[in-house]
Formats: C-alpha cells, structure tokens, sequence
C-alpha cells in the first residue's frame, strides 16, 4: 500500500532499535501512548546522530491531562483555557501529572550541547477525535466512539450526573492537517520560530466541543430509530461508579471539562475546516449495530428512513458541535437542558451546514456497506444466527407484502378515480346529445308552422 515506507517491528520497549531508528531519521512522530523509557530512547536516538542539524520530535499528548477536576462530574464549567494565553497554567498542570511526560519533552531543548546533535521538540495534545482513520490498521475513533458502543450495549443513553460538561473536540481529517503544517515548517526553507518549538511548542488541535450529556441523548434517539424502537429514548444520569462499571473509567471522559482553545497552531497557519459530525455518527453507528448484532446497513436504513420525521433530517441540535470552541463566559452556568441546546444551535453551524437535500444524498452514496464489511459481519457473528436469519427473512416479507399491498391500494385509487372520470363524461355527453335533441325538435315544430302560414 504504501511502497516507499520501510517497516520496522519493536516497541518503546525497545530501547536499541528506537535509538538506531531514530538518529537516522531527521523528524520523529511519536503517536504511541506515553511511555517515559521509550521516550528517553528516542531523545538519545535523535542526539546520538551524526548530523549536525536539529533532529525534531513531535510528540502526542491527549487533552485527559489537563482535565478540570474542580467541578462535580456532570457539571459544565464555563472557563476556556488557551495554549498561547494560558500557557504557564498549562504547564503548571502538566507537571502535577505523575504519569505525564510532557514536561521532559518540553525541556529537552534546554539539555542541548555542543558535542551532540540539538534536539528540537513540539507537544500535539488531542481532544476527543471522531471520523475514519485512512490508514490500513485502526479505523475507529477514541473515547466519543467507545461512548457511542457503549449506549447501544447498555440499550439506554446515559449521562454521568446532570450531563452538562463539555469537551473540546477534532475530526480526523483537520488533525492529520496538524501534524503535516508542523513537519511541513520544520523541514521547509524558513522553519518554525524559536517561540513555537521547544518550552512554548505545546500545540491544543481543536475546532469546537460537544456536551457530553446531549450527545448521549442524541446517540440514544438514533439506537431507538435503528433498532425499530417508536418510544422515545429515556437518558439515565449515573454516578461515576455506575458508568465506570459500564466502561472502565468512562467517567474520567464523559463526566468532565476539557475546553481549551487551539490558538498557537491557528497563529502557525492552520485553518481547519467543520468536519460533519453528525454524519459520522449515522454512519458509525450502522457499522456498530452490524458487528455486534448482525442488522445489516440496508435493514437499519430502510426503517429509519421509515420512522424519522422530515424536520430530523436537518442536523439535530442535540449531535451538532458548538463551533470554534466559543461560548459567553458572562453567562450564567447552564441549568437547563433547552440552554444548553440553545447554547449549541449557533449561527455559526447553520452556515456552515450543508442544504438538506445535498446531505441526503451524499449520505445515502456512502452508506452502502462493502462485499468486505458483509463478509467480515458474517463471519464474526455466524451470519447472525439462525433466529436472526429467520427474523431477517420475515422482516424482509413484511416488507415486500406492505410494499404489495401499497401498491394494489395506489392501483385501486386510481381505477376508481379513472370510472369516475368516464362516467362523468358520459353523462356530460349523453345531456349534451338530449340538449341537441332538444333543439332540433324545436325546430322542425317552427318550420312546420311557417309551412301552415303560408297555405
């Protein structure tokens, strides 16, 4: 797939293959989770080369470390951190984190020396990301997807207290757009500024936030419509406890504040566009429902399109992202379900959303499964089962039978609309053929008198 990449197998465990690999190569990515040793290794892999020019490390960081514990879980806070304004805050949370490698990242510059080649470093820190990765390993998205799955096995939406807490949030697509500007202006003729790398190269990729408890309901009105559920979606609020008995520290994520504002990387260039969220999550929940419980796309499709409503086919209010990361922080804190749905439905997202009917159909030519997807669904749930084959099968003839049905009726309609018609005519033209009549005996009667007259 990829011909020019050279694949070596090792993990940041490691330590002589990272340190090999890495004085060879002249930028260093480093996407895996936070492993300190590992990171080590790769410093003096990049120092121990022969180069006499920077070696530069990117390094992936996850906005989990900066979580605002000051508030109960399901609370919204309505501060906004900023990675250019709010830096030394920043770091001053970042050091109190024990797991966190961050810090040593950031001051690995300031251990340069003359005898060996200087290391140059920049911090990526990701907020919940959603969309399909391209690549040929992982496609899932992180803690908004497990969210998603989650509610659909636990066959209820749920919140962790009052729902009201807010994370930032990025696609797929403006993130990998992130990492390609800082390699792009590291290795390009004029290079990043000595105040973008370094102790102040911390970079926050963001393009708006979600609060967590709407998107739950969001998520749970869909699992209704695709699982032929007519009742409306009934969202729990749970403790920290009971979520996390539901996914293992799923309260960490889905009961917190993470809202921070990407202002250092916008400075850098980057303009990212509005990823489609709503669109992912019609498609990645029709992908969920197949692999966990053998509903095909189509059958899922079919019924929703049946069941939903024509106002719910513009983007509800409850899955649409609050774009650019802005809110009123004059404002009172949300108390209510409809502000914060107010808060949501900006300007800002209605302009930028795409006519209903383009959405529609660009969504219908992306929804159709692969040979490959049924395939795999098949072979990982045995084809559903034989109850599910069977229940497929008669879901399958109810459906044709209606369509039959429909269709004898729309026939009927019309043959009697048609009769009507017809008869209508004829007794239009059996009255004009009596008025004709009509006349034309008058006539003769006058003639026949003027004839008498005359004798």
């Amino acid at each position: 797939m990829f011909p020019n990449v050279r694949i070596v197998r090792g993990s940041l465990d490691d330590r002589d293959v990272l340190i090999e690999e890495c004085s060879k190569a002249k930028m260093v990515l480093q996407m895996a989770t936070d492993h300190e040793e590992g990171l080590l290794s790769i410093i003096e892999g990049i120092r121990s080369s022969k180069e006499k020019d920077c070696g530069y490390l990117i390094h992936t960081s996850n906005i989990s470390t900066l979580i605002d514990r000051d508030f109960p879980p399901g609370e919204c806070d309505d501060r906004l951190g900023d990675d250019v304004a709010d830096l030394n805050a920043i770091k001053a949370k970042l050091s109190k984190n024990a797991r966190g490698s961050e810090i040593m990242i950031m001051n690995a510059a300031a251990q340069n020396t003359e005898n060996h080649r200087p290391v140059r470093s920049a911090i990526v820190c990701t907020p919940a990301v959603y969309g399909f990765g391209r690549g040929p390993i992982r496609k899932r998205g992180g803690k908004l997807t497990d969210l998603m799955r989650a509610i659909i096995l636990h066959k209820s939406a749920f919140e962790v207290g009052n729902g009201r807490n807010f994370w930032s949030l990025v696609d797929i697509d403006n993130l990998a757009k992130a990492y390609l500007l800082l390699v792009e202006k590291a290795l390009g003729p004029i290079g990043v500024g000595p105040g973008d790398w370094d102790s102040k190269g911390y970079y926050i990729v963001e393009t708006e936030e979600l609060c967590w408890g709407l998107f739950a309901r969001g998520i749970g009105d869909r699992v209704q419509q695709r699982f032929f559920i007519d009742e409306p979606s009934i969202v729990k609020k749970l403790t920290d406890n009971e979520v996390n008995a539901i996914y293992a520290g799923g309260s960490t994520y889905w009961g917190t504040n993470a809202r921070l504002l990407g202002t250092r990387l916008r400075k850098l260039g980057w303009n990212p566009y509005r990823g489609d969220l709503v669109e992912y999550v019609d498609k990645r929940l029709g992908v969920e429902i197949q692999e966990l419980y053998g509903i095909t796309i189509e059958e899922q499709e079919f019924e929703t399109d049946e069941r939903r409503p024509e106002a719910s086919l513009d983007n509800p209010s409850v899955l649409q992202a609050n774009s650019g990361n802005v809110m009123d922080e004059n404002a009172d804190a949300v108390s209510t379900d409809e502000e914060v749905s107010m808060q949501l439905r900006r300007e800002a997202a209605a302009e930028t959303r795409e006519p209903t009917a383009e959405a529609r159909e660009r969504t219908a030519e992306t929804r159709e499964p692969t040979a490959e997807t049924r395939e795999e669904t098949e072979e990982n749930e045995g084809g559903g089962g034989e109850e599910g084959q069977k229940g497929r099968k008669r879901e399958k003839g109810r459906k044709r039978e209606k369509g039959k049905k429909r269709e004898k009726g729309k026939k009927r309609e019309k043959g009697k609309k048609e009769e009507e018609e017809e008869e209508e005519a004829e007794e239009v033209e059996e009255a004009e053929e009596a008025e004709e009549a009509e006349e034309g005996e008058e006539v003769g009667e006058r003639e026949e008198g003027e004839e008498e007259e005359e004798v």
